[in-house]
């Protein structure tokens, strides 16, 4: 508990000392939306999420006293920051971010007192019936008017709520980004790393089949084995070769999507661990984790706080429609000056100064069945909205359930193919005893090391394929705790 929190202080500082440069450079790049961004990201999420996140998986990981997405990649931090920055998603989320918050200040504003006023002069002609021509005359009017809205059946503070609400949904939009990001860079990482080793893997098992070809080939001319065996090492051989340049282009598409998509240096591939750490898999903890997700934490996660905030925008635009045909009442006081003079009879000019108040009532009496059919829409869009949110909880119920599923077999995997590996290197370790007491040929040695280095190779991949699982299972917990 203690090395969870003095992590947590630690990170705490690390982000108050970055807040002022990256603030900078960010601006610098991609101007308001990023300036937001940085600022929040390490005032307002690195500083409290990392503590949090730090003691949400302290129960999980207990052996390792840290969550795993902060400890899988330590020389990728820099870089999986910066991906976190500059990704489109984020940015795009952060955008969306302002244009909530323009929208929650225009909704606002209508429940204020509102201040307007005129001046207007001009020069005019008048012909009267008592004079004979026209005469000309200046006129100077102005005025100034204070509305208040007194009672609209609550449609102002109804549409006040749909701003709020949508703000609301674009922080915690902004929020979750930054997980979804950093944990999709983290298995596209593992991702990549699999593909390396897979890469570097054919190309061993290539060379493998090259040396069995030529020991094959001067075999046949000593005659120690048939047409057909030789064949079949040159068959071997050529498939070793085809799935060696299948493997390199996979690996080659995989780097150039995970460049583009993060936009990071090509270098960031120097920076991958030779050895992943071996996974340590607590099930039980796991189920409880879950378990808690499905009663209740699911409530927090985005995509069903998403559906919840849909539900409340809708009954909140009912009211806002129903109103449209009911009396309005609002507050009016102003004063109004007409100053006219006439150039040629001063005794005409007149001068006027009105102030006035009082209650003023409007009222949409019929628009053609307008208002009925927004109550109608808004209706059903609320009525989709509270179907869409039960399909959502079944489906995170669901998603949590695969993912504990997914651990199981992940873990039983992994232990299956540690099993099978330590069976393989017993029988290597045999084979080199029996190739030195000269009972077994070269060739025979060279099967079974590669047999060995085979299921090496697959146990590796296991290893990082349950990583992966792990990754799902902490952002899906993670998500579903409360912000």
């Amino acid at each position: 508990m203690s090395y969870c929190s003095e992590n947590g202080s630690a990170m705490e500082g690390l982000a108050e000392a970055m807040d002022s440069s990256c603030i900078n450079d960010c601006l610098r790049i991609h101007g308001k939306a990023v300036h937001r961004l940085s600022r929040q990201f390490f005032s307002v999420f690195v500083k409290p999420c990392l503590g949090f996140i730090l003691s949400l998986n302290m129960v999980v990981f207990c052996m390792a006293k840290t969550s795993l997405s902060e400890t899988l990649f330590p020389g990728l931090a820099d870089v999986s920051a910066d991906a976190v920055l500059h990704s489109e998603t984020l940015i795009e989320a952060l955008f969306q971010q302002d244009r909530a918050e323009a929208d929650a200040l225009i909704r606002s504003s209508r429940t204020l007192p509102s201040l307007d006023g005129f001046a207007q002069y001009h020069g005019q002609w008048e012909q009267r019936d008592e004079s004979q021509g026209n005469e000309f005359s200046q006129r100077f009017l102005y005025g100034i008017t204070f509305r208040k809205p007194l009672f609209h059946w609550g449609a102002l503070e109804a549409n006040k709520q749909i701003g709020q609400i949508l703000l609301r949904s674009a922080n915690e939009n902004v929020i979750s980004k930054r997980l979804l990001v950093r944990n999709e860079f983290q298995r596209r990482v593992l991702g990549l790393y699999i593909s390396i080793r897979e890469n570097t893997f054919a190309e061993h098992a290539l060379e493998h089949r090259k040396r069995l070809l030529e020991l094959a080939e001067e075999n046949f001319q000593q005659g120690d084995i048939s047409l057909q065996e030789l064949e079949q090492a040159r068959m071997n051989h050529r498939h070793a070769f085809r799935d060696s340049l299948a493997s390199r282009n996979f690996f080659r598409d995989a780097r150039h999507r995970f460049l583009k998509d993060f936009s990071v240096d090509g270098d960031v591939l120097s920076k991958l661990p030779k050895v992943l750490p071996e996974p340590s898999v607590d099930l039980d903890a796991w189920r409880i984790q879950l378990d808690k997700f499905q009663e209740s934490g699911f409530r927090n996660h985005p995509e069903y706080r998403v559906a919840f905030d849909s539900v409340e925008v809708q009954e909140n635009q009912i009211l806002v429609d129903r109103a449209r045909n009911r009396p309005l009442v609002d507050l009016v006081v102003g004063a109004n000056q007409d100053d006219t003079s006439y150039m040629l009879t001063e005794l005409d000019d007149r001068f006027r100064q009105i102030y006035f108040g009082g209650v003023r009532v409007t009222w949409n009496i019929f628009d053609g069945y307008e208002t009925r059919g927004r109550v109608d829409l808004a209706t059903t869009l609320r009525d989709q909205a509270i179907e869409k949110k039960k399909r959502v909880a079944r489906k995170l119920g669901q998603d949590a359930l695969k993912v504990l599923h997914d651990l199981e077999n992940c873990q039983a995997r992994l232990n299956a193919t540690k099993e099978t590996l330590d069976w393989k290197q017993e029988g290597f370790e045999k084979a080199k005893v029996s190739f030195s007491d000269g009972q077994i040929p070269e060739i025979e040695l060279a099967n079974h090391r590669f047999d060995f280095e085979f299921h090496q190779h697959q146990f590796t991949l296991e290893n990082a394929r349950c990583l992966v699982y792990l990754l799902r299972a902490e952002l899906l917990t993670s998500l579903g705790q409360t912000k």
